[in-house]
């Protein structure tokens, strides 16, 4: 394949891979076929009329030198009415004609089973609809049609980046911290989640540090409580599923509940064979029509409140000015489902009859998630609530490039039915299970301020498993935003497959999921510009550094391995 590599573009591999494999299996269909003409019975084995009429259409020459033959056809009863020998009539209405696939299948099996023709001119004319299938599913992967890249979205504003450059930066690492470091050393430790000097983002250049004005502005830090609840039968994972901070600035005390995503063994850890997998409806509807999923809230949100979240806010509530939720992945979802839930006159109403009402009167939280499924659960036959679509103004939610996971919304998904849940289920891992899956499609994100980062597909930008841990990074003209879900499932779908190895695709979309929230992958100071090479550490591959190429620059995530008792995060 390397022979083949032009202008070291990793999407050139993906063309030749497909092609490959489109030849490979195109002549495996054909070998088949040619063996399943040679092969079919002939039907008129046991009857001399169809056999001798057989044979006078296909060689009507030594049918008529053969007086044998002619007298044998003629002493079987022709024009005898005995029904056995088919007329002309006959033969015109089972062969008639057609230029369509399936009727070229269906006159290669007559053809084949009466020896009106040889078997290998008709094994030949067998293959000629798989091998145009062939042809075609070779042209829809190995051409980059674009389907799915959609609107890149508006430009992001001023006020946005500004929020992303700062307050949102050091919430993506307080909830990926939760994970990429153990509970000992983060989501536990008020010197680790609560400290404001173990935020140290990558120098920009590497001599200096990145001054970040939200970091600069806090005052003190404190850890309110954390996550000590232990499921039956389940083995603890080492960091906490929720911390909750106390944020004081000269501006006011913000309270931050911070979720982390779904870590431990994923064939057994719940958060992969549970709160991801069950992707059915809640058996609650609450009070104002919205519904989630039964994974991310009976399962594990309502539990997580019962055994010390609700607690620990309430005991927070007081003199605070800001809310907010945070979390990456599943932590997402439980960070947008509470979100929704801490409004006044709003109640969490969980199986069981158990409620909880916001402590925090007037206020409304806030939500910044990143990379986030859809957590709202609406039917075919339902209308949507409106607080579920009127999220604009309360969450953020932070998409990078392929993400699958935050692909997954009923308009993403819409196309997928029958097959493609079943491929799903089998190959996409534990939180994939037949009899779930398919209820993504009823799965709602809602109106959120999407932000969509490195919102190019195709080109030098597509997703590859080629490119490895190796991750692209925007520039501020690559970062679009959605405040529709519906321009939003336009462009972030699953789409982006068509036009591409498949499995090179799929790959790339996960590594993006599971390591580029834990980087800062867009170019967020004027001193650090695409230009200029930048050295990044990986915990398995050591030092990388390559030059820029073009507008982005690939980088290495921190390496985000699950289970790791030592993270190295690199500045």
């Amino acid at each position: 394949l390397s022979l083949f590599r032009v202008n070291g573009d990793p999407e050139e591999y993906d063309s030749i891979i497909v092609f490959l494999i489109a030849l490979v299996t195109a002549c495996g269909m054909l070998s088949m076929l040619m063996m399943a003409c040679s092969l079919w019975p002939d039907r008129g084995a046991g009857n001399p009329h169809h056999a001798q009429s057989a044979q006078l259409r296909e060689w009507p020459d030594q049918a008529v030198g053969s007086g044998d033959s002619a007298t044998a056809l003629e002493a079987g009863g022709r024009g005898q009415g005995n029904g056995d020998e088919p007329t002309q009539a006959d033969i015109e209405q089972e062969e008639p004609h057609t230029t369509t696939i399936t009727g070229c299948f269906k006159k290669c099996r007559r053809r084949c089973r009466d020896h009106r023709i040889r078997r290998l001119r008709c094994a030949m004319c067998c293959t000629i609809s798989a091998v145009t299938l062939a042809i075609g599913i070779t042209i829809l992967f190995s051409v980059d049609l674009g389907i799915g890249s959609g609107h890149p979205g508006a430009p992001i504003s001023d006020v946005q980046w500004d929020i992303m450059n700062t307050r949102d930066l050091v919430f993506a690492e307080m909830s990926m911290n939760m994970v990429l470091k153990l509970g000992h050393d983060w989501g536990a430790n008020p010197n680790g989640i609560a400290n404001a000097a173990a935020y140290s983002f990558r120098p920009q250049p590497p001599d200096q540090s990145y001054y970040n004005s939200y970091l600069a502005s806090i005052e003190e830090m404190a850890l309110l409580g954390y996550d000590q609840y232990i499921f039956p039968g389940e083995f603890p994972y080492a960091s906490p599923r929720w911390s909750v901070l106390r944020i004081a600035r000269k501006s006011g005390n913000a309270l931050v509940i911070v979720f982390r995503g779904s870590a431990g063994d994923m064939q057994t850890a719940l958060d992969w064979t549970t709160f991801d997998a069950l992707n059915e409806p809640s058996v609650v509807v609450q009070e104002d029509g919205v519904r989630f999923t039964r994974g991310f809230f009976d399962e594990s949100l309502c539990i997580l409140m019962e055994q010390g979240l609700f607690d620990v806010l309430k005991k927070g509530a007081s003199e605070i000015t800001e809310v907010f939720t945070t979390g990456y992945s599943l932590g997402g979802a439980w960070a947008s489902i509470l979100m929704s839930r801490l409004t006044p006159g709003v109640k969490m109403t969980c199986p069981g009859g158990k409620e909880f009402t916001s402590p925090f009167g007037p206020l409304s939280a806030k939500a910044v998630t990143f990379g986030k499924p859809g957590p709202f659960y609406v039917s075919d036959n339902e209308q949507a609530p409106k607080m579920a679509f009127d999220l604009t103004g309360r969450e953020t939610d932070y998409v990078y490039h392929a993400d699958m996971v935050a692909r997954g919304n009923h308009d993403a998904v819409k196309y997928c039915s029958g097959l493609c849940w079943t491929m799903i289920a089998l190959f996409a891992g534990p939180p994939f299970k037949f009899g779930h899956v398919s209820y993504i499609r009823h799965h709602y994100h809602g109106n959120t301020t999407t932000v969509w980062i490195m919102n190019q597909l195709r080109g030098d930008y597509a997703p590859t498993l080629l490119r490895g841990s190796n991750l692209l990074k925007a520039t501020r003209n690559q970062i679009g935003v959605f405040t529709d879900e519906v321009q939003r499932s336009a462009a972030l779908n699953v789409g982006f497959f068509v036009g591409r190895n498949p499995i090179s695709a799929g790959a790339a979309a996960g590594i993006e999921h599971g390591s580029a929230y834990g980087w800062n992958l867009w170019y967020n100071d004027q001193r650090d510009l695409p230009h200029t090479t930048v050295q990044s550490r990986n915990t398995s591959s050591g030092d990388l550094e390559g030059p820029a190429h073009k507008h982005t620059k690939v980088m290495t995530e921190r390496g985000f391995h699950h289970g790791d008792n030592e993270m190295t995060w690199v500045a």
